[in-house]
């Protein structure tokens, strides 16, 4: 479950119509983020803070088409 927050920015580029706004992922520490285009495949870093116990990707782009965000959490290793 992802929360929206703060400011959301529409805008319509080359035919896609898209919005720009940050996302929370309460409960989630992240050491990695990845977006991944559905449509030609890239892959891309994405920069993100952690706050408190949950993971803040700020300025994300939400598409009116499929995009996948990876988040790769820190390994936890029981003995």
């Amino acid at each position: 479950m992802c929360y929206f927050y703060s400011k959301v920015y529409s805008s319509v580029k080359d035919g896609i119509y898209e919005i720009q706004t940050d996302l929370t992922r309460p409960g989630l520490k992240a050491t990695r983020v990845v977006v991944i285009d559905s449509l030609n495949g890239t892959e891309q870093e994405f920069n993100f803070t952690i706050e408190g116990q949950g993971t803040i990707l700020k300025g994300t782009l939400i598409k009116d088409y499929p995009v996948f965000i990876r988040i790769v959490l820190r390994a936890i290793l029981h003995r």
